[in-house]
């Protein structure tokens, strides 16, 4: 048998077939349930989804009860 007479061979499968597995655990989503995204300055009510994370923002006025919104502008 081939496998008998080689059993580095039988080793190297196996790392390889573990590498694989690593490989496909290592691309889930990280789950980001009892998290809160919080993006401050939101309007009240609004919230948006970011396309590159997938992750859910919500504004911040229902966790502080202070400060002004302020529009700004992108030229200095």
């Amino acid at each position: 048998m081939v496998i008998a007479a080689r059993p580095w061979l039988r080793l190297l499968l196996g790392l390889a077939v573990a590498a694989g597995v690593l490989q496909v655990r290592g691309q889930r989503t990280p789950s980001i349930t009892g998290f809160i995204s919080i993006d401050c300055g939101l309007p009240e009510q609004s919230g948006y989804v970011d396309a590159a994370t997938k992750i859910p923002y919500t504004s911040d006025s229902g966790f502080t009860d202070a400060g002004s919104n302020r529009d700004i502008s992108r030229e200095c």
